[in-house]
Protein backbone atom coordinates (compact mmCIF):
# COMPACT_ATOMS: atom_id res chain seq x y z
CA UNK A 1 0.00 0.00 0.00
CA UNK A 2 1.14 3.47 -0.35
CA UNK A 3 1.92 4.98 2.72
CA UNK A 4 3.17 8.70 2.59
CA UNK A 5 3.24 11.02 -0.45
CA UNK A 6 5.51 14.35 -0.82
CA UNK A 7 5.12 17.21 -3.37
CA UNK A 8 8.11 19.40 -3.38
CA UNK A 9 9.46 22.12 -5.93
CA UNK A 10 13.02 20.49 -8.03
CA UNK A 11 14.71 23.61 -7.68
CA UNK A 12 14.91 23.85 -4.29
CA UNK A 13 13.20 21.10 -2.73
CA UNK A 14 11.02 23.15 -1.10
CA UNK A 15 8.36 21.00 -0.02
CA UNK A 16 4.65 21.91 -1.26
CA UNK A 17 1.91 19.28 -0.03
CA UNK A 18 2.32 16.35 2.06
CA UNK A 19 -0.16 13.34 3.40
CA UNK A 20 -0.53 14.42 6.86
CA UNK A 21 -1.32 10.41 8.40
CA UNK A 22 0.02 10.26 11.83
CA UNK A 23 2.16 7.41 11.49
CA UNK A 24 3.38 5.83 15.09
CA UNK A 25 5.85 3.19 13.75
CA UNK A 26 9.87 4.16 13.45
CA UNK A 27 10.52 2.54 10.40
CA UNK A 28 7.84 4.62 8.68
CA UNK A 29 9.50 7.92 10.19
CA UNK A 30 12.55 7.25 9.37
CA UNK A 31 11.20 5.95 5.35
CA UNK A 32 9.89 9.61 5.47
CA UNK A 33 13.28 10.86 6.55
CA UNK A 34 14.19 9.40 2.98
CA UNK A 35 12.00 10.75 1.40
CA UNK A 36 12.82 13.87 2.22
CA UNK A 37 16.25 13.94 1.41
CA UNK A 38 15.65 12.66 -1.62
CA UNK A 39 12.96 15.37 -2.56
CA UNK A 40 15.93 17.92 -2.13
CA UNK A 41 18.42 15.40 -3.96
CA UNK A 42 15.57 15.80 -7.06
CA UNK A 43 17.25 18.49 -9.05
CA UNK A 44 20.11 16.07 -9.02
CA UNK A 45 18.51 12.35 -9.85
CA UNK A 46 16.57 11.52 -13.39
CA UNK A 47 13.08 12.22 -13.65
CA UNK A 48 12.11 8.91 -12.78
CA UNK A 49 13.72 6.89 -10.45
CA UNK A 50 12.91 4.06 -6.80
CA UNK A 51 14.93 4.25 -3.99
CA UNK A 52 14.92 1.39 -1.17
CA UNK A 53 15.42 2.28 2.35
CA UNK A 54 15.52 -0.91 4.15
CA UNK A 55 11.89 -1.21 5.20
CA UNK A 56 9.69 0.62 2.07
CA UNK A 57 10.42 1.68 -1.83
CA UNK A 58 10.55 5.06 -2.57
CA UNK A 59 9.52 6.15 -6.26
CA UNK A 60 10.10 9.78 -7.67
CA UNK A 61 9.00 11.45 -10.84
CA UNK A 62 9.75 15.19 -11.39
CA UNK A 63 8.31 17.37 -14.67
CA UNK A 64 7.82 21.01 -15.14
CA UNK A 65 9.61 21.78 -12.10
CA UNK A 66 7.93 19.96 -9.39
CA UNK A 67 8.38 16.38 -8.23
CA UNK A 68 6.31 14.02 -6.35
CA UNK A 69 7.48 10.92 -4.12
CA UNK A 70 5.62 8.15 -2.63
CA UNK A 71 6.62 5.81 0.09
CA UNK A 72 5.00 2.02 -0.51
CA UNK A 73 5.89 -1.21 1.37
CA UNK A 74 8.48 -3.55 0.09
CA UNK A 75 5.00 -5.56 -1.77
CA UNK A 76 3.94 -2.73 -3.61
CA UNK A 77 3.78 -2.92 -7.60
CA UNK A 78 6.36 -0.31 -9.00
CA UNK A 79 4.04 -0.20 -11.31
CA UNK A 80 0.67 0.69 -9.45
CA UNK A 81 3.10 3.19 -7.31
CA UNK A 82 4.43 4.94 -10.89
CA UNK A 83 0.61 5.27 -11.64
CA UNK A 84 -0.25 6.95 -8.23
CA UNK A 85 2.55 9.58 -8.84
CA UNK A 86 1.86 10.29 -12.91
CA UNK A 87 -2.43 10.69 -11.29
CA UNK A 88 -0.82 13.15 -8.72
CA UNK A 89 1.05 15.16 -11.10
CA UNK A 90 -1.93 15.47 -13.69
CA UNK A 91 -4.10 16.91 -10.91
CA UNK A 92 -1.28 19.09 -9.29
CA UNK A 93 -0.36 20.35 -12.68
CA UNK A 94 -4.26 21.03 -13.29
CA UNK A 95 -4.37 22.65 -10.23
CA UNK A 96 -1.27 24.92 -10.10
CA UNK A 97 0.43 26.69 -12.76
CA UNK A 98 4.18 27.27 -12.58
CA UNK A 99 4.30 30.84 -11.73
CA UNK A 100 2.11 29.68 -7.97
CA UNK A 101 5.05 27.10 -7.70
CA UNK A 102 7.55 29.37 -8.53
CA UNK A 103 6.25 31.90 -5.95
CA UNK A 104 5.92 29.60 -2.91
CA UNK A 105 7.97 30.83 0.10
CA UNK A 106 7.09 28.88 2.67
CA UNK A 107 7.05 25.05 3.44
CA UNK A 108 3.96 23.24 2.27
CA UNK A 109 2.05 26.20 1.37
CA UNK A 110 0.37 24.07 -0.94
CA UNK A 111 -0.95 22.02 1.78
CA UNK A 112 -4.77 22.51 1.24
CA UNK A 113 -3.82 19.48 -1.58
CA UNK A 114 -3.54 16.87 0.76
CA UNK A 115 -7.56 16.82 -0.06
CA UNK A 116 -6.81 15.19 -3.47
CA UNK A 117 -3.67 13.20 -2.18
CA UNK A 118 -5.74 11.63 0.42
CA UNK A 119 -8.65 10.66 -2.39
CA UNK A 120 -6.38 9.61 -4.74
CA UNK A 121 -3.89 7.65 -2.10
CA UNK A 122 -6.98 5.67 -0.63
CA UNK A 123 -8.32 4.70 -4.16
CA UNK A 124 -4.49 3.54 -5.33
CA UNK A 125 -4.92 1.40 -1.61
CA UNK A 126 -7.96 -0.09 -2.60
CA UNK A 127 -7.01 -2.02 -6.24
CA UNK A 128 -10.46 -2.80 -6.45
CA UNK A 129 -11.71 0.72 -7.68
CA UNK A 130 -8.54 1.25 -10.17
CA UNK A 131 -9.84 -0.41 -13.35
CA UNK A 132 -12.17 2.00 -14.21
CA UNK A 133 -9.54 4.92 -13.98
CA UNK A 134 -5.92 3.50 -14.17
CA UNK A 135 -4.73 2.08 -17.79
CA UNK A 136 -2.07 -0.16 -15.76
CA UNK A 137 -0.64 -2.09 -19.24
CA UNK A 138 0.06 1.42 -20.92
CA UNK A 139 2.29 1.80 -17.31
CA UNK A 140 3.70 -1.75 -17.59
CA UNK A 141 4.96 -1.04 -20.60
CA UNK A 142 6.10 2.47 -20.35
CA UNK A 143 8.10 1.16 -17.12
CA UNK A 144 9.01 -1.98 -19.38
CA UNK A 145 10.91 0.16 -22.06
CA UNK A 146 12.20 2.82 -19.66
CA UNK A 147 12.95 1.48 -16.72
CA UNK A 148 13.43 3.55 -13.13
CA UNK A 149 16.59 4.26 -11.97
CA UNK A 150 17.54 2.69 -9.07
CA UNK A 151 19.32 4.64 -6.43
CA UNK A 152 21.61 3.76 -3.14
CA UNK A 153 21.20 5.48 0.37
CA UNK A 154 24.81 7.15 -0.66
CA UNK A 155 22.81 9.23 -3.27
CA UNK A 156 20.79 10.82 -0.74
CA UNK A 157 23.48 11.54 1.79
CA UNK A 158 22.93 8.16 3.76
CA UNK A 159 25.36 5.73 4.37
CA UNK A 160 23.44 3.06 5.48
CA UNK A 161 20.24 1.93 7.56
CA UNK A 162 20.93 -0.69 10.20
CA UNK A 163 18.80 -2.54 12.56
CA UNK A 164 18.04 -1.06 16.02
CA UNK A 165 15.42 -3.03 18.40
CA UNK A 166 13.54 -4.11 15.27
CA UNK A 167 13.57 -0.74 13.44
CA UNK A 168 15.55 0.82 10.78
CA UNK A 169 17.23 3.74 11.63
CA UNK A 170 19.85 6.03 9.40
CA UNK A 171 23.30 6.45 10.23
CA UNK A 172 23.80 9.65 8.76
CA UNK A 173 20.56 12.17 8.50
CA UNK A 174 21.08 16.15 8.13
CA UNK A 175 21.49 17.67 11.61
CA UNK A 176 18.39 18.96 13.50
CA UNK A 177 17.84 22.56 12.87
CA UNK A 178 19.88 24.90 15.27
CA UNK A 179 19.86 28.86 16.28
CA UNK A 180 20.32 31.50 13.75
CA UNK A 181 21.51 34.85 14.79
CA UNK A 182 18.67 37.82 14.36
CA UNK A 183 19.98 40.88 12.55
CA UNK A 184 22.46 42.84 14.54
CA UNK A 185 20.95 46.32 13.12
CA UNK A 186 22.78 49.56 13.20
CA UNK A 187 22.34 50.29 17.00
CA UNK A 188 24.21 47.27 17.97
CA UNK A 189 27.52 47.63 14.82
CA UNK A 190 27.52 51.13 16.36
CA UNK A 191 28.15 49.58 19.64
CA UNK A 192 30.56 46.92 17.93
CA UNK A 193 32.51 49.61 16.46
CA UNK A 194 32.38 51.44 19.99
CA UNK A 195 33.90 48.58 21.81
CA UNK A 196 36.64 47.98 19.34
CA UNK A 197 37.61 51.62 19.34
CA UNK A 198 37.75 51.19 23.23
CA UNK A 199 39.99 48.32 22.94
CA UNK A 200 42.21 49.59 20.50
CA UNK A 201 42.70 52.59 22.75
CA UNK A 202 43.73 51.00 25.99
CA UNK A 203 45.85 48.41 23.52
CA UNK A 204 47.66 52.34 22.39
CA UNK A 205 48.29 53.36 25.54
CA UNK A 206 49.52 49.88 26.92
CA UNK A 207 52.14 50.21 23.98
CA UNK A 208 52.91 53.61 24.54
CA UNK A 209 53.67 53.13 28.68
CA UNK A 210 55.80 50.21 27.80
CA UNK A 211 57.82 52.41 24.95
CA UNK A 212 58.47 55.12 27.80
CA UNK A 213 59.11 52.35 30.03
CA UNK A 214 63.58 53.45 30.37
CA UNK A 215 62.30 57.20 31.72
CA UNK A 216 60.54 56.48 34.67
CA UNK A 217 61.88 55.95 37.76
CA UNK A 218 62.68 52.48 39.61
CA UNK A 219 59.72 53.64 42.36
CA UNK A 220 57.31 53.87 40.17
CA UNK A 221 57.26 50.01 38.52
CA UNK A 222 54.53 48.95 40.67
CA UNK A 223 52.34 52.12 39.86
CA UNK A 224 53.60 50.90 35.98
CA UNK A 225 52.37 47.16 36.63
CA UNK A 226 49.27 48.04 37.88
CA UNK A 227 48.22 50.70 35.43
CA UNK A 228 49.54 47.77 32.21
CA UNK A 229 47.22 45.60 33.86
CA UNK A 230 44.32 47.84 34.11
CA UNK A 231 44.73 48.58 30.27
CA UNK A 232 45.02 45.05 29.32
CA UNK A 233 42.32 44.19 31.36
CA UNK A 234 40.16 46.61 29.52
CA UNK A 235 41.17 46.32 26.58
CA UNK A 236 40.22 42.80 26.31
CA UNK A 237 37.21 43.10 27.97
CA UNK A 238 35.93 45.43 25.15
CA UNK A 239 36.75 43.09 22.48
CA UNK A 240 34.66 40.55 24.52
CA UNK A 241 32.01 42.41 24.68
CA UNK A 242 32.14 43.39 20.49
CA UNK A 243 32.24 39.80 20.68
CA UNK A 244 29.22 38.99 22.72
CA UNK A 245 27.14 41.56 20.90
CA UNK A 246 27.81 39.81 17.10
CA UNK A 247 27.42 35.99 18.90
CA UNK A 248 24.26 36.17 21.10
CA UNK A 249 23.69 32.43 21.01
CA UNK A 250 27.06 31.59 23.16
CA UNK A 251 26.40 29.87 26.60
CA UNK A 252 26.63 31.40 29.80
CA UNK A 253 26.81 35.14 27.79
CA UNK A 254 24.79 36.98 30.26
CA UNK A 255 27.29 36.02 33.10
CA UNK A 256 30.28 36.72 30.77
CA UNK A 257 28.88 39.70 29.42
CA UNK A 258 28.54 41.03 33.15
CA UNK A 259 32.26 40.24 34.48
CA UNK A 260 33.81 42.03 31.43
CA UNK A 261 31.23 44.94 32.52
CA UNK A 262 32.49 44.49 36.01
CA UNK A 263 36.09 44.25 34.83
CA UNK A 264 35.92 47.45 32.73
CA UNK A 265 34.27 49.20 35.56
CA UNK A 266 36.88 48.56 37.70
CA UNK A 267 39.77 49.03 35.53
CA UNK A 268 38.75 52.71 34.37
CA UNK A 269 38.58 53.51 37.90
CA UNK A 270 41.63 52.41 39.16
CA UNK A 271 43.18 54.27 35.72
CA UNK A 272 41.31 56.99 36.47
CA UNK A 273 42.11 57.66 40.34
CA UNK A 274 46.15 57.30 39.19
CA UNK A 275 45.49 59.51 37.05
CA UNK A 276 46.22 57.96 33.76
CA UNK A 277 42.37 58.11 32.42
CA UNK A 278 41.11 61.78 32.63
CA UNK A 279 37.11 61.74 33.73
CA UNK A 280 35.68 62.19 30.31
CA UNK A 281 37.60 58.38 29.01
CA UNK A 282 36.88 56.85 32.09
CA UNK A 283 33.13 57.57 32.80
CA UNK A 284 33.00 57.37 28.80
CA UNK A 285 33.88 54.18 28.71
CA UNK A 286 32.07 52.88 31.82
CA UNK A 287 28.91 54.56 30.35
CA UNK A 288 29.60 52.66 26.65
CA UNK A 289 29.92 49.04 28.63
CA UNK A 290 27.03 49.21 30.41
CA UNK A 291 24.75 50.23 27.83
CA UNK A 292 26.38 47.35 25.43
CA UNK A 293 25.77 45.06 28.73
CA UNK A 294 22.12 45.85 28.10
CA UNK A 295 22.22 45.72 24.19
CA UNK A 296 23.52 42.23 24.85
CA UNK A 297 20.71 41.21 27.37
CA UNK A 298 17.85 42.23 24.92
CA UNK A 299 19.71 40.60 21.84
CA UNK A 300 18.66 36.71 21.73
CA UNK A 301 19.66 34.02 19.28
CA UNK A 302 16.41 33.24 17.51
CA UNK A 303 15.61 29.22 17.44
CA UNK A 304 14.71 28.09 13.58
CA UNK A 305 10.62 26.48 13.66
CA UNK A 306 9.96 23.67 11.41
CA UNK A 307 6.32 23.96 10.36
CA UNK A 308 3.99 21.90 12.62
CA UNK A 309 2.44 19.66 10.02
CA UNK A 310 2.55 15.74 10.77
CA UNK A 311 4.11 15.00 7.62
Amino acid sequence: MVVFALISRVSDGLPLSATTDHETSQRVLESKKCAKLLSKKAASVPDRCSLHTGSHWLFLISSLGVSFISLCEENYPSVLAFCFLDELQREFISSYDARKVKNVNRPYALIEFNIILQKVKQRYNNTRSLKPRTNLNDMSQEVKLRPPHRLSLDDIGLEQMYETNGSMVAEHFNPLPGKKQPPIGCLGMLFVVLCLLWGFYHFIRIGTIVSSGPIFAQDQYQEILVALSAFFGACVSSILQAYFILFPSLSLRILKATLSGVLITFCCSVLFMDGWLDEAFAYGHIASCWLSFLLISCRQSVAEKLPNYTV
